[in-house]
């Protein structure tokens, strides 16, 4: 399976996943609009495990002060009333977030790198470039 792009989709036709020949197993991941949203190119299929949400993950600020997503000012943490907040699953997870907080912090692990430290406790996220 390729990644997404900038604009959140894989192909032309908006498909956010692009899966090619193989035959993943999706289990405990956030698909924003639908599982149609997969597109299955050369005899691909997916299978849909445990803990799959399709909603807008809502993070603080998706594409950054710059408007562009994936560049380095995004900030992909999540906003309390984010859907995929305390739904994720310990198995296989890191023992830290992505700013090497513990995680889980309260015993349910956030999908995504960032745990939620409590109701809208963040640090500041600072990126330095160069």
């Amino acid at each position: 399976m390729t990644g997404v792009s900038q604009s959140n989709t894989a192909t032309g036709d908006g498909a956010q996943l692009f899966n090619n020949a193989a035959t993943p197993v999706l289990s405990y991941t956030l698909i924003q609009s639908s599982t149609n949203d997969i597109y299955n190119d050369t005899g691909g299929s997916v299978t849909y495990g445990p803990g799959i949400l399709t909603a807008d993950p809502l993070f603080v600020d998706a594409a950054g002060t710059d408007g562009i997503p994936g560049t380095l000012d995004d900030d992909l943490r999540l906003q309390d009333s984010s859907p995929a907040i305390d739904s994720g699953t310990s198995a296989g997870a890191p023992a830290d977030d992505i700013r090497g907080l513990p995680r889980p912090a309260n015993g349910v692990v956030d999908r995504g790198g960032y745990k939620r430290q409590g109701s809208s406790c963040y640090l500041p996220l600072i990126m330095k470039q160069g």
